[in-house]
């Protein structure tokens, strides 16, 4: 079995490991490129900061750690990033996505915890700010960290690939970049909400 891992940042050399112990050959395939974009980042007039994905820990944490004060991180990779920079974690989500991040949060809350947030991501969004703002009472200020482009790669690219085949999506934006690729033979693997939501759409409009 060849399993295709699309994340922008390649599996650990453990993780392969692990892989190849059970008979599978992980290949790296990313489905997206990221430019990371200019945006200042402060903080000073925020109680909360709120870091979306793995890569905006990467790029936020000096302004994180000089800051010091209530962070959130959308899941287990991104909040082991910021703390292995020395910025101190105060929620961690499941990496279903910011949606069920803020539930979860309002539901272990008699109050909801945060007035002002920092929200730390890419320049699209998959959830609507406005939505959460109204839903929460908080104030959302959007930092664009990064952009994310599809990553196309060559036809032959694909071909070369021994089968059987599994694809292995973490985000929509993901699955839409490669959706074209899954051959009818190819199993995939959904991880997150979004994954799963895009790939129904997809294959609905298929």
């Amino acid at each position: 079995m060849t399993v295709i891992d699309t994340r922008m940042d390649a599996p650990s050399s453990e993780e392969a490991e692990r892989e190849k112990n059970l008979g599978i050959c992980l290949v790296h395939l990313p489905a997206l490129e990221m430019i990371p974009l200019e945006t200042p980042v402060c903080l000073s007039s925020f109680d909360t900061a709120f870091v979306a994905s793995p890569r905006a820990a990467r790029l936020a944490q000096e302004s994180l750690k000089k800051w010091g004060r209530n962070v959130w991180a959308v899941g287990s990779a991104t909040a082991a990033i910021l703390r292995n920079s020395g910025v101190k974690v105060s929620e961690e989500g499941n990496a279903e996505g910011a949606l069920l991040f803020f539930e979860q949060i309002a539901k272990t809350h008699r109050e909801f915890p945060a007035k002002k947030i920092a929200w730390l991501s890419a320049l699209e969004t998959e959830v609507s700010l406005e939505f959460l703002r109204e839903k929460y009472g908080a104030e959302i200020v959007h930092f664009p960290l990064y952009e994310t482009l599809f990553r196309k790669p060559s036809v032959e690219e694909i071909e070369n690939l021994p089968h059987p085949r599994k694809w292995r999506f973490y985000s929509g934006k993901g699955v839409e970049s490669l959706f074209s690729y899954i051959a009818a033979a190819d199993e995939v693997e959904l991880v997150g909400k979004s994954a799963e939501k895009m790939m129904n759409k997809l294959k609905g409009n298929a």
